[in-house]
């Protein structure tokens, strides 16, 4: 099973055992729906208890998450630091979006497909979602807006990227 990290736990909310999670996802409307599955994983990725969720609370980076099988502070307490998953579920997806998960490690060509590098991480700016990359052949960073602009074609199941290189960009 693949998962999706949606945050860590930070703490616990009130005395019926709310999870405060420090939010990694974009899509808690959809993630924390009444009734969908997450489950807690330790540092071993090893699952640790499987969750419902009963409600769901934005506070900022935060998320208020109530679930049915945690019902005390001190029950909630004993996750604290530990990660928030979900499985990974492709038909979750708009066409022409991505898991960042599944961009990073991908290869970046040109538009002649000379390979330029790889991805090594999507970093999330205000202006835009960014791809962190470094190049193959002196391992200098480079960063690629992940906009129409910049980006021609993405191909997952090659693990290519195809990108508008710009005078400057590297």
């Amino acid at each position: 099973m693949e998962f999706l990290s949606l945050g860590i736990i930070n703490t616990a909310h009130g005395l019926d055992g709310t999870l405060k999670i420090f939010s990694y996802t974009n899509n808690q409307n959809i993630r924390y729906k009444k009734g969908n599955t997450i489950f807690i994983v330790d540092q071993n990725n090893t699952v640790v208890k499987k969750l419902t969720i009963s409600s769901y609370i934005p506070l900022g980076r935060f998320d208020l998450v109530k679930v049915d099988e945690i019902n005390s502070l001190e029950e909630a307490l004993n996750y604290k630091n530990m990660e928030v998953v979900v499985e990974k579920n492709s038909s979750d997806l708009a066409k022409d979006t991505y898991f960042f998960s599944d961009l990073v490690g991908c290869l970046v060509v040109d538009e002649t497909n000379a390979t330029i590098g790889k991805v090594i991480n999507v970093e999330e700016f205000p202006s835009a979602v960014t791809l962190r990359c470094q190049q193959l052949q002196n391992f200098k960073t480079f960063f690629v807006p992940f906009i129409n602009e910049f980006i021609i074609d993405v191909n997952i199941i090659k693990k290519v990227i195809k990108i508008k290189l710009m005078k400057g960009m590297l």
